[in-house]
């Protein structure tokens, strides 16, 4: 994976995680990236779920999922002092396509190794926070739900610090980023979430091939439920909904993820947890992946599993309704993906992946219901869903 481990380098740089040099005061810089991807489930009764995007629509084929198109604008003011902007589009939770304002924030470099940055930013939760949106930088179709899944809250209005040196040989370098965050909002089908005085640390290792990640975070959450499920507890048992939605939760995210790849051989893996006391699953997802690459062919397999650690209102005796509720709001499963990376030129991807999903008893996983109405829910569920996608850096 030489040639990638090149192209991902030229995205961090893209992606503002490191200053830029080498350029007069007055440059701009342009850069974007982009998916066209389609999903079927073999399922007419689900829909997959991407997180914090769009449900995929039954019986059909899905391009909304994985799909999107992103652009990057730099702005230098001075050798030390930059203004960036990313803009996508994309379909989320099956509105129309409309531009969203991702990154915009002012970074300035107090020295040659600390800048430190201002605005609407990428909350670095994961090892690949920074590249999660750039498909193109990765082997796999999308990064895995079961641990991607777990933090939806991506951007975020407040505070970092970027702190990199070199540590020892082979250009292996240190990377200290802490952060405040003042808010950070989403918004889904029936309903919407806000992550409010955030605050976190990550550490991070890379160099000759490897990338070593460890970060941890926490702040108060706020949750707003309007589906039917959530107002048939409410009305049934009211002395149970404070802890089903509300606001001042505390949540606690903690994630640690490795990666290693030489001219063929790409091994990765990555293990989050996310603690909440009210409204939320508490959960931990882990995901392994292995890919060897042949010419401009590289053949991958992930496993990967979610499971919950605490279920929603866990002290309230339980009921089928009760229980049906905590089931919605799991997503534990385990899946195995077998997929290929063919890059077709310097710049383009295309890859093809299958998944077989296994949904825990008691849990909806990466997935839901077609007709709320039915009665029939993912729980139990083994799926299979296909997807193929062009990836592109411009």
């Amino acid at each position: 994976m030489k040639h990638s481990l090149l192209k991902i380098t030229a995205l961090g740089l893209m992606l503002g995680a490191t200053p830029i040099t080498g350029v007069s005061a007055s440059d701009w810089h342009f850069s974007g990236f982009g998916t066209l991807g389609a999903v079927k489930t073999d399922d007419d009764k689900v829909y997959f779920n991407h997180p914090a995007r769009t449900r995929t629509r039954p019986s059909r084929i899905d391009v909304g999922a994985d799909s999107s198109l992103n652009v990057q604008v730099i702005r230098r003011f001075t050798t030390n002092t930059s203004a960036t902007v990313q803009v996508s589009i994309a379909d989320r939770h099956g509105r129309e396509y409309r531009p969203r304002v991702n990154w915009a924030f002012i970074s300035h470099d107090l020295t040659p190794g600390l800048t430190l940055r201002g605005g609407r930013l990428r909350a670095p939760f994961f090892m690949l926070s920074d590249s999660m949106d750039v498909n193109y930088a990765h082997i796999w179709m999308r990064p895995p739900v079961e641990v991607y899944g777990l933090n939806p809250f991506n951007e975020v209005v407040g505070l970092d610090m970027l702190y990199r040196r070199r540590v020892g040989p082979g250009g292996l370098h240190l990377e200290v980023q802490p952060f405040l965050g003042a808010e950070s909002t989403i918004r889904f089908p029936q309903g919407s979430g806000r992550l409010n005085r955030m605050a976190g640390l990550s550490l991070g290792l890379e160099g000759s091939g490897l990338q070593f990640r460890i970060g941890h975070a926490q702040g108060r959450l706020a949750i707003r439920y309007g589906d039917p499920l959530h107002s048939m507890v409410e009305l049934a048992a009211p002395s149970v909904a404070p802890q089903l939605s509300g606001r001042d939760a505390t949540a606690r995210f903690t994630s640690i993820g490795a990666q290693w790849e030489g001219d063929r051989l790409h091994l990765s893996g990555e293990i989050a947890r996310r603690q909440v006391d009210r409204f939320v699953t508490s959960s931990t997802g882990w995901h392994v992946t292995a890919g060897y690459r042949s010419g401009n062919i590289t053949p991958f397999v992930t496993y990967a599993e979610n499971k919950r650690d605490r279920s929603v209102a866990p002290r309230y005796p339980s009921s089928p309704l009760l229980e049906a509720y905590r089931a919605s709001r799991s997503n534990a499963q385990r899946s195995l993906s077998v997929g290929a990376r063919w890059d077709v030129g310097p710049d383009i991807a295309v890859k093809a992946q299958w998944t077989r999903t296994k949904v825990r008893r008691k849990a909806w996983g990466a997935f839901f219901p077609a007709n709320d109405r039915s009665g029939i829910t993912p729980s139990g569920r083994r799926l299979d869903t296909l997807g193929l996608s062009m990836d592109i850096v411009f």
